[in-house]
């Protein structure tokens, strides 16, 4: 899949954690680079499937950037990168080894919804961060 027009960050749209977590994104994304999608939308599911991880249970949250996809615990070391500033101190996740990391994000998963809370159908985005969504359907 092609990012050359910047990174794409893919997430469960129906998980309040993972929604908040884009939301801050964009807000912080100080250049206004970083695009989104929802895991559920046809683009999400294509992506999921594309880079093997499976389209129904989004495990993970996907950022396709600097010509590969970031997973799970990488993604937290890549969007400091991507948003500097304080939040590039998220680079520092980057020491961590990923088979820590990993599990601490799979723990952070897998509990979600019952420590955050689900909606029932993908959150409609403000405006804002309409604008940088790709393919809500």
């Amino acid at each position: 899949m092609d990012d050359t027009a910047g990174p794409i960050m893919v997430f469960d749209g129906v998980c309040v954690f993972c929604s908040s977590g884009a939301r801050l994104v964009r807000r912080h994304d100080r250049r206004g680079v970083v695009r989104f999608a929802h895991a559920q939308s046809g683009l999400g599911g294509r992506l999921y499937r594309h880079y093997g991880w499976d389209p129904d249970r989004f495990e993970t949250n996907l950022l396709l950037w600097d010509g590969r996809v970031h997973s799970k615990w990488a993604t937290l070391a890549a969007m400091g990168r991507i948003m500097g500033g304080p939040w590039g101190l998220l680079r520092c996740c980057a020491l961590v080894p990923d088979i820590i990391g990993d599990r601490v994000y799979d723990f952070i998963a897998r509990n979600r919804y019952r420590v955050f809370g689900r909606t029932a159908n993908c959150a409609i985005p403000d405006a804002a961060m309409k604008s940088r969504m790709i393919d809500m359907g």
